[in-house]
């Protein structure tokens, strides 16, 4: 079984930034696209990690979450965007490349 991870992107300058909330995973590129392919292969990479670890450690892994402050900002940033009309400036989105769900 899969399920789907939150991610926001928003730009900053001439890059894009891209996070996964659900893994605490962050990765930069210079256009949207680039950074959300980029946060895919950093997530797929995280997730070869996991399955390499110690079963004990592997839950523990999986369940860490981006602080509650980021969330918020992000949440935040996001709404702004939306209600500035201003969708190239930051939004979520929700990724599902083959990640296992876990409790």
């Amino acid at each position: 079984m899969t399920h789907e991870l939150r991610c926001y992107a928003y730009r900053d300058g001439d890059t894009w930034e891209a996070i996964c909330v659900d893994y605490d995973i962050a990765t930069f590129a210079p256009s949207l696209d680039e950074v959300k392919a980029s946060l895919v292969t950093c997530i797929e990479l995280f997730l070869e990690g996991v399955a390499e670890a110690p079963p004990e450690d592997q839950q523990r892994l999986l369940r860490r979450r981006s602080p509650l402050s980021l969330r918020i900002k992000l949440m935040a940033l996001t709404w702004l965007s939306k209600l500035r009309n201003d969708a190239h400036r930051a939004l979520q989105f929700t990724l599902q490349p083959g990640v296992p769900a876990h409790p």
